[in-house]
C-alpha cells in the first residue's frame, strides 16, 4: 500500500511539475520556520538558563589559594616625648629590640605577613596572641567578625579593592597599650592615616583612636563605589526603557553581585562596631566610642541605600521578563500568521502529491490557483486583525 502511494505521488510529480515546486516551497517554509523558532527560543529561554546555571556555579564558595607575593613591609609608630616616631621597613629583630626597650604607645603595621612575621606574633612575649587569631590573619576569604580575648580584642575585616575581586584582609589586635594591624595587600587609606599621624602625634593619643580612624578610612574606601554603582544602574534603566538587549541580563547580574558584595562588607563593619559599642572594656576610650558611634550611623545609612538599590534591581527583573515574553509571543504570532497564510497551498500540494483520486477531474492549476486565492484572503484577514490589535 505504501509503495502504491509513493508510486502515485511520483507519477503526479512527473505529470505536474508545479507539484514538485510546491513540495520544495513547503520544505523551505518548514525549515525556515523551524530555524526561526529555535533562534527565538535560544535568544530568550536559552540565555536565561545559561545565566541561572552560571549564577548557581558562581554562588558555590571555592577557597582561593593563599599567595605570598611581594616583600613583607613593617611600619612601627612609637609615641615618645610628644612625638610620633615612624620606623619604616623595619626588620623583625629591630622591631623586637625597639619594643623591648620602649615604654610608650605603639602601632605595628604588617603588610603581606611572612612566616617570620607569624612566628613573631605568636612568640613575642609582649603580645601573647592566641594562635587561632594569628592564623586568621593569613587565612583565605572569610567573614568579618570580632573576637574578645582577656587581654585584647581581635577584629577581621574584608576590604574589596575592586568590584568582584577577591577581598583583602585587614586584621586588628587592640590592647590598652598598643595596636597591631596585619594586611594581606596594600591599602591606600592605611597609608593616608600613617601620613596624618606623622604630622599630628595626637592621633596616637590612645591605641583605640587610630583603630577608629582606620575604620573610618575603610568605610570611606568602600563608600566610593556606591555613587558609581547608582549611576551605572540609572544608565542601565534608561537603556532598558529604550529597548531590551540580551546583554542587559548579564549586566544586571554583575550589578547585583556588586551590591551584595558591598552590603556584606558594610554589614560586617556595622556588626563589629555595634559589638564594640556594646562592650565595656579598657581598650576603648570615650573619644574612641564617639568615633565608633559615628561610623555606626554612617554604615547604617549606606546599608539602607544599598537596600534601596537592590529593591530597584528586583523590580527590573520582572519588567525584563515581561518584555522578553512579549517579544517571544509577538514572534510566535508572526510565525503562526505565516503558517496560516501558506496552509491552503501546503494542503493542495499534499493532496496532489499523495492521492490523485481526491482531485480526479480537476485541473491542478485550478486547485493551485484556488489555494493561492484562499491564502491571499487569509493574509488579508490576518493583516486586518493585526491592525486592530
Amino acid at each position: 500500500m505504501r509503495a502504491q502511494i509513493a508510486s502515485t505521488g511520483s507519477q503526479m510529480q512527473e505529470k505536474y511539475p508545479i507539484v514538485r515546486l510546491l513540495f520544495i516551497l513547503c520544505a523551505i517554509i518548514f525549515g525556515a520556520g523551524t530555524n526561526c523558532i529555535y533562534r527565538i527560543w535560544y535568544r530568550t529561554t536559552g540565555r536565561l538558563i545559561a545565566r541561572s546555571s552560571s549564577e548557581r556555579l558562581s554562588s558555590i564558595p571555592i577557597p582561593a589559594p593563599i599567595s605570598r607575593q611581594g616583600t613583607p613591609m613593617r611600619d612601627l609608630f612609637l609615641v615618645e616625648q610628644k612625638n610620633a616616631v615612624r620606623y619604616t621597613d623595619i626588620t623583625i629583630p629591630q622591631t623586637q629590640d625597639t619594643l623591648e626597650t620602649s615604654t610608650g604607645l605603639f602601632w605595628l603595621d604588617i603588610e603581606q605577613a611572612s612566616e617570620e612575621d607569624i612566628s613573631f606574633l605568636l612568640e613575642f612575649k609582649e603580645f601573647k596572641f592566641h594562635s587561632l587569631a594569628v592564623k586568621a590573619c593569613e587565612a583565605g576569604p572569610g567573614r568579618s567578625y570580632l573576637e574578645a580575648f582577656p587581654e585584647y580584642l581581635f577584629m577581621r575585616f574584608n576590604v574589596e579593592e575592586e568590584p568582584g575581586a577577591e577581598p583583602a584582609r585587614l586584621c586588628i589586635f587592640l590592647t590598652p597599650d598598643y595596636l597591631v594591624t596585619v594586611r594581606s595587600r596594600p591599602m591606600t587609606f592605611v597609608q593616608r592615616l600613617k601620613d596624618r599621624i606623622e604630622q599630628d602625634y595626637q592621633l596616637m593619643r590612645s591605641p583605640g583612636y587610630p583603630m577608629a580612624l582606620l575604620l573610618h578610612g575603610l568605610v570611606d574606601h568602600l563608600e566610593t563605589a556606591v555613587p558609581q554603582l547608582q549611576s551605572d544602574l540609572a544608565t542601565l534603566v534608561g537603556e532598558i526603557n529604550e529597548g531590551i538587549r540580551p546583554e542587559h541580563l548579564e549586566q544586571m547580574g554583575q550589578y547585583g553581585g556588586q551590591v551584595s558584595g558591598l552590603r556584606r562588607s558594610f554589614k560586617g563593619v556595622g556588626e563589629t562596631v555595634s559589638e564594640l559599642l556594646a562592650r565595656t572594656n579598657d581598650q576603648l576610650q570615650p573619644e574612641t566610642m564617639f568615633q565608633l558611634r559615628s561610623i555606626g550611623h554612617r554604615v547604617g545609612h549606606i546599608v539602607e541605600t544599598l537596600d534601596t538599590v537592590r529593591e530597584g534591581l528586583d523590580t527590573l527583573y520582572p519588567m525584563i521578563a515581561t518584555r522578553t515574553t512579549g517579544q517571544l509571543n509577538a514572534s510566535i504570532a508572526r510565525l503562526t500568521s505565516v503558517a496560516a497564510i501558506f496552509l491552503p497551498v501546503i494542503a493542495v500540494a499534499a493532496l496532489l502529491g499523495v492521492n490523485d483520486r481526491l482531485v480526479e477531474g480537476l485541473e491542478p492549476l485550478v486547485l493551485v490557483g484556488s489555494a493561492v486565492v484562499v491564502s491571499i484572503v487569509v493574509a488579508a484577514i490576518v493583516a486586518m486583525s493585526a491592525r486592530q490589535r
